[in-house]
C-alpha cells in the first residue's frame, strides 16, 4: 500500500507506514508544551470533541454532495483512521455499501411489518386507546 501525503504544497508518496510516520516526525512544528508538563484530560477531550464536530460536519458536507449516506461516509472514514494507525489494511468502501445496503433493506421490512400490524384486514389503521 502506498502513502500519500501533501505537505507544504508538494505532493509526498510513501512505501510504508513507518516512513510517513518518519517523514512527519522530521517536519512537524516543535510541540507548545514541554514533554514533562502533565497533560490535563479536560483539553485532550475538548481538543477530541472539537476534531469529532469537524469530522462529523465535513462527512455530512461530502455525503450530501454525492447524495450518499453520512452514516457509511463516516464508518469508511473512522475505519480508515484505525487501519492507517493500526497498519492493518483497509476494507473497500463496496464493503461500507453492502452493509448499509443491507440495513436499508432490513429497515424497509420492519416498516411493513409495522403497517401490517397496525392495518386492520380491511385496510384501515387500528385505533388504540
Amino acid at each position: 500500500m502506498r502513502y500519500v501525503l501533501t505537505f507544504d504544497g508538494k505532493c509526498e508518496e510513501f512505501d510504508s507506514l513507518s516512513e510517513l510516520r518518519g517523514f512527519l516526525a522530521r517536519n512537524s512544528p516543535e510541540p507548545k508544551r514541554k514533554d514533562r508538563e502533565p497533560i490535563d484530560p479536560r483539553w485532550v477531550r475538548q481538543a477530541c470533541d472539537g476534531v469529532m464536530v469537524d469530522v462529523r460536519s465535513s462527512c455530512e458536507q461530502w455525503a450530501e454532495a454525492y447524495r450518499v449516506s453520512v452514516e457509511v461516509v463516516f464508518s469508511i472514514v473512522a475505519d480508515r483512521f484505525i487501519f492507517l494507525q493500526s497498519g492493518v489494511a483497509e476494507r473497500s468502501a463496496g464493503y461500507f455499501v453492502e452493509m448499509a445496503n443491507d440495513i436499508l433493506v432490513v429497515e424497509d421490512e420492519l416498516a411493513r411489518q409495522i403497517l401490517r400490524a397496525a392495518l386492520h384486514p380491511n385496510g384501515e389503521l387500528n385505533q388504540r386507546g
